[in-house]
């Protein structure tokens, strides 16, 4: 009885063995594996979500039966969610350029002069507080985790968010109560990557929209205006940042024009 016991004990085990190693049978010490990691760049964490909507899929079905015949239907629907909106793999490598040209530019000397050097007014929060904003984030050792939500629009715009205040600088570090929330716009960037940008040429010129909204996520506003030029020429700090972030600080006035506020075009295209 032992001797059978212990051969079918044996059998098992190399069963398991052999099926698990086949892909047979799941292997669970890996299965905390099978989650797909956090698209991050070294501090900036941040998740694609797909925009869905929920719609009505409705059939007849017999409520009432006379002499095997059906005599009333009643219609029976399931709210079902479809997704309206998603990013792809070219729209998420412009995005993770952006972010890398983002994380890259934000300590640099001469992104910080070219926000000294063009801005002249403060909207939503005061100067003091908009330049100590500005430190936190680039001091801060990791920022709160963005969401990404995709929209398609066939305008001239990047993307929008709403504006509140859901992180902010406190005694010199960066703060937050909620993740960010900000919207792309798929088709704006399905026409730079069709353009010849390219995709880092592409994401550099995604990466001052995305500034551009995070700061409006934390309370700092221009006025609302169809003309950006105009914003920027009134030296709007989040749009002025949003800019210089995107040129990496070489970006004037006169050249500029507010492009992180109306979607980012950089002249001339090119390939990577």
């Amino acid at each position: 009885m032992k001797k059978t016991i212990v051969i079918l004990a044996t059998l098992f085990m190399l069963i398991t063995t052999v099926s698990t190693s086949s892909g047979f049978l799941p292997n669970f010490r890996n299965l905390k594996r099978l989650k797909p990691p956090s698209i991050k760049v070294d501090k900036i964490i941040w998740d694609y979500k797909n925009k869905t909507t929920k719609q009505n899929k409705c059939r007849d079905k017999c409520a009432e039966k006379w002499l095997g015949k059906c005599v009333r239907y009643k219609k029976v629907c399931n709210n079902r969610t479809k997704i309206i909106a998603a990013f792809n793999k070219n729209h998420k490598r412009v995005v993770k350029s952006a972010m890398s040209h983002i994380q890259n530019q934000m300590g640099r000397s001469a992104v910080r002069s070219c926000i000294d050097k063009h801005v002249k007014r403060y909207k939503g929060i005061s100067k003091k507080q908009a330049r100590d904003d500005l430190n936190a984030l680039i001091n801060a050792s990791r920022w709160p985790r963005i969401n990404l939500h995709p929209f398609n629009e066939n305008t001239n715009t990047n993307g929008w968010a709403y504006l509140e205040r859901k992180a902010w600088e406190k005694n010199g570090k960066l703060g937050w109560k909620n993740r960010i929330n900000i919207n792309l716009n798929l088709t704006a960037i399905d026409k730079k990557i069709n353009n010849g940008y390219g995709i880092t040429k592409a994401g550099k010129a995604l990466s001052g929209t995305i500034f551009h909204e995070l700061l409006h996520q934390m309370g700092h506003s221009h006025p609302d205006t169809d003309s950006y030029k105009k914003n920027y020429e009134s030296g709007y700090f989040v749009v002025v940042a949003g800019d210089c972030i995107m040129y990496s600080g070489a970006g004037d006035r006169n050249t500029a024009k507010g492009l992180s506020l109306a979607g980012g075009q950089l002249p001339p295209p090119g390939r990577d």
